[in-house]
């Protein structure tokens, strides 16, 4: 399968576009290097040793500049160096290991650097993590596998029979439970809505695990009896603008600890992710603005870009919330010396 070319920056954030990429990955892994393809699902750590052109080290200690999954790829020295943490779970280093894999493939794709990576502007890493994520779930996931536990609905059930009776890490499978028809957000987390992992297909977008999510330490706490629990609306999905989104049923399901948690929207969007009548607030300016006027989501914090300012989340970094309605004042009114918006 081919790259997609000639593809803007929002549609790369469809899960359609990261699959395809994905699968041209897995091509070039099978033509480029075929020994390390034979053993990838098998043995995904021997498989990226054996690449000739990558000196790969570990490491117990964070690595300088690593990702949330521990690793770093630096392309600009030859041979290339993979720098991995290691983690108490195999399965966890072992979907390192293709994670960073996956750079080195897109690295040296001429395609991918010099005809998609210069379109993607302030959403490159971001799409970048993606493709990467699902090579390395697809290799360790099987479609079979994938099926046999989730079939056409993806549920928190069945995300954590997944978990419990598959060598995969529980990240990998919710990445697998992605690439499946329907919207969702797919989190995991602990027993007090702290988050780990965090990402979407559609809607409910994804909030990132920078805010913590009462709603999932409600239905967690509700699940210790059965091992599972549906909870509709409530507190919603939180996000770090100080909007939340109630319309929402939060199913979660409690293992060893792990919060897992399928959260889906129960009414329709009535707007689309660029429609000319979705407004966000900046939290930098105060301005609403809308999205398809934006220049593009922050690599940081995942927010979209004022095209006035250019101020996202990062932008209100020390933010001053309002004690009546605990939403984040502008920097205009912090400004000005208000601890609460006038209007409250």
């Amino acid at each position: 399968m081919t790259l997609p070319l000639g593809r803007s920056a929002a549609e790369w954030t469809k899960v359609s576009l990261v699959s395809q990429a994905s699968s041209h990955l897995r091509a070039v892994l099978l033509s480029t290097y075929p020994e390390a393809a034979a053993i990838a699902t098998t043995d995904p750590q021997e498989a990226l040793e054996s690449i000739p052109d990558v000196e790969v080290s570990w490491t117990y200690a964070a690595p300088r500049g690593s990702c949330d999954l521990g690793g770093v790829y630096d392309g600009d020295c030859d041979p290339a160096k993979i720098t991995l943490r290691v983690f108490p779970s195999e399965g966890r280093n072992n979907f390192t290991a293709l994670h960073e894999l996956a750079h080195h493939l897109l690295y040296r794709d001429h395609d991918w650097s010099l005809r998609v990576l210069p379109t993607l502007g302030d959403m490159a890493r971001v799409v970048e993590e993606k493709v990467a994520n699902d090579f390395a779930a697809t290799l360790l996931v099987p479609d079979e596998v994938v099926h046999r536990y989730l079939g056409s609905t993806v549920t928190a059930v069945g995300l954590r029979e997944m978990v419990a009776r598959t060598e995969a890490s529980a990240t990998t499978c919710c990445v697998r439970a992605l690439d499946l028809p329907g919207e969702r957000l797919v989190m995991l987390a602990a027993p007090d809505g702290r988050i780990w992992y965090s990402d979407s297909n559609g809607r409910p977008y994804n909030p990132g695990k920078k805010v913590v999510q009462p709603s999932l330490a409600t239905a967690a706490e509700r699940a210790l009896g059965g091992g599972s629990y549906t909870l509709l609306g409530g507190e919603g999905i939180r996000y770090s603008t100080g909007w939340a989104d109630t319309d929402v049923q939060v199913e979660v399901a409690v293992h060893d600890g792990l919060v897992i948690a399928v959260v889906s929207s129960t009414r329709p969007d009535g707007r689309s992710r660029l429609a000319s009548d979705w407004h966000e607030e900046c939290p930098a300016c105060g301005d609403h603005f809308q999205v398809s006027s934006s220049s593009g989501k922050c690599a940081t914090c995942d927010q979209w870009k004022c095209p006035g300012c250019r101020g996202c989340e990062c932008s209100n970094a020390r933010a001053v919330i309002c004690p009546r309605c605990w939403v984040a004042l502008s920097v205009a009114e912090v400004a000005q010396g208000l601890e609460a918006h006038e209007d409250c």
